[in-house]
């Protein structure tokens, strides 16, 4: 790979510009252009390694090269700090400095209105059409809901960190779950809840661990 450094206010910046990919034909050079999120990567402290994958995108006339990263961390052993963590339908509790504090994510209330404004563009064009789909495309409400998880999801991780504990997430049984989501009426409202509000957001903040070498 070949890369050429360029000064932005001061900064050194690394730009990644071409490829060398071996053929029975011999080398060839490619121009590349990397995605954003490889950058973004790479100022996490990402390092690019040998290991590649190529592959032709035939309808588009151009090559895909997926490149592997690897980072160097640090393992840390928790100094008996645990950080405990307790998932509901709105909001999550956890412990800062001592104290409790709750994080409202309203994620049950946003699925719920979500669910209400569905169902006014359905009676009003229909279930299948496509003027229904197109108004449903607009609200998008999984990337909003993305959006809450891990806005709740990094501050517990990076507090985590700062204090080199370790996460403790509360395991909730499936009759727990029943109890908290009970006032819904809808079966189908009740079980979007659960894989939004509930499993996604403890899924969300476990990536997050992962991705940041945190236990849990």
């Amino acid at each position: 790979m070949d890369a050429t450094k360029i000064n932005i206010n001061g900064v050194e910046n690394i730009f990644f510009t071409s490829v060398a990919i071996h053929t029975h034909m011999g080398w060839v050079h490619l121009d590349l252009e990397p995605s954003k999120e490889f950058y973004k990567l790479l100022t996490r402290g990402f390092k690019p390694t040998s290991h590649s994958k190529i592959k032709l995108d035939r309808r588009s006339r151009r090559v895909l090269f997926h490149l592997s990263l690897e980072k160097k961390v640090e393992i840390h052993k928790p100094e008996d700090i645990v950080k405990p963590v307790d998932v509901n339908e709105n909001s999550v509790a956890t412990l800062y400095k001592a104290f409790a504090a709750i994080l409202e994510t309203d994620l049950a209330e946003t699925t719920l209105g979500y669910s209400y404004r569905k169902e006014s563009i359905q009676r009003r064009n229909g279930s299948g059409s496509r003027e229904a789909r197109k108004a449903m495309e607009k609200l998008r409400e999984g990337k909003k809901k993305r959006n809450y998880r891990w806005k709740t999801a990094n501050p517990i991780v990076r507090e985590a960190m700062r204090i080199r504990g370790a996460i403790v997430i509360e395991t909730v049984s499936g009759e727990d779950i029943r109890v908290m989501i009970a006032r819904y009426r809808n079966k189908q409202l009740r079980h979007r809840i659960y894989q939004s509000a509930l499993k996604g957001e403890l899924n969300t903040i476990i990536d997050k661990a992962g991705n940041m070498a945190c236990r849990y």
